[in-house]
């Protein structure tokens, strides 16, 4: 694969990057704002920062085609319009903000297929659901003995939450009812990912794990040979032909690697050691970041310091 743009922007520690419209970049990193990075802009590229939350930012994750909606352990969920870098107020580009009853931080949130609807997870076991437009809680239900540590939405409406306990659980959140528990690992389910195809693929500190989105079956396993587990995992196409699996070791020295639809090896991408997190534009390209030495791993002074990050947006072509 090769680099279809690559650029140096300064950044916070980045925790998670999601695609949204435009070919623009959304970025939750240790702070309190929500960064938007447009590789259309001309260079140096620059971070357009929207304000609102109040403490530090976890999640962002696309909602629907023009939205875009966040987490934070200030104990909300803001909606932000994908067309954000044209208002210069916080009040312009935040469209809605949700609260948990509990006042509890937010520490997952996603936007579900159909379309009206966002759930959130918070540090009281909780997962909550929102009628998007009129902010409405429509359903709170527990996420389990262990809480949620990954969230995905499926594409048939249902929601996959992985937990604390290693069990990835499947909800109706119209009910709140558990219509399928995967066994996942021993340990917590740090990511938990739906393919292009509608499969799931999850990771814990030492597997890749593939499942069958529909028979909910284990379909492939990895092991992921760092003994580190992976800083992130995310699924794309690259080409005809069946999505492709990208992982992030947390071992730095180790470049990105590609997987099959099997969770067999593919590549590794060239000059990504280092590389923490990894995301898909919305057009399902695949975004890979992180610090450039000698800011990766235990760098000087404060760790969590903005500092230059190397952003790379992978060709779909092989």
């Amino acid at each position: 694969m090769r680099v279809a743009w690559r650029a140096v922007v300064e950044l916070p520690r980045v925790y998670a990057m999601c695609g949204i419209e435009g070919g623009k970049l959304a970025v939750a990193a240790k702070c309190n704002d929500v960064g938007v990075i447009d590789p259309a802009a001309p260079l140096p590229t620059g971070v357009h920062w929207l304000r609102g939350h109040t403490d530090q930012v976890r999640t962002v994750q696309p909602f629907g085609s023009d939205r875009l909606v966040s987490c934070s352990k200030d104990g909300s969920v803001r909606v932000w319009t994908a067309q954000s870098e044209a208002h210069t107020q916080a009040s312009d580009a935040c469209v809605g903000v949700l609260r948990p009853p509990s006042g509890c931080h937010v520490n997952h949130v996603a936007g579900l297929a159909d379309g009206g609807s966002i759930a959130a997870a918070g540090s009281d076991r909780q997962v909550y659901v929102w009628d998007a437009v009129t902010g409405e809680l429509r359903h709170s239900f527990s996420a389990g003995p262990a809480g949620v540590f990954s969230m995905a939405p499926l594409l048939d409406g249902q929601l996959a939450c992985g937990g604390g306990d290693g069990v990835v659980r499947l909800f109706d959140v119209t009910s709140g009812r558990v219509t399928a528990a995967l066994a996942a690992g021993k340990s917590f389910v740090h990511h938990c990912v739906t393919t292009p195809d509608g499969d799931i693929v999850t990771s814990d500190n030492r597997f890749l794990r593939l499942w069958d989105g529909g028979a909910r079956l284990r379909l492939h396993e990895r092991f992921l040979q760092a003994q580190t587990g992976a800083w992130g995992v995310a699924s794309f196409v690259a080409g005809p032909g069946p999505a492709f699996v990208a992982v992030a070791s947390k071992a730095y020295d180790d470049n990105v690697e590609v997987m099959t639809s099997q969770l067999k090896y593919a590549c590794e991408l060239p000059e990504t050691a280092g590389h923490t997190v990894v995301a898909t534009t919305a057009a399902g390209n695949l975004v890979t970041a992180g610090p450039l030495a000698p800011h990766r791993g235990q760098a000087a002074g404060d760790p969590d310091a903005p500092r230059p990050h190397e952003v790379c947006v992978w060709a779909r072509a092989w």
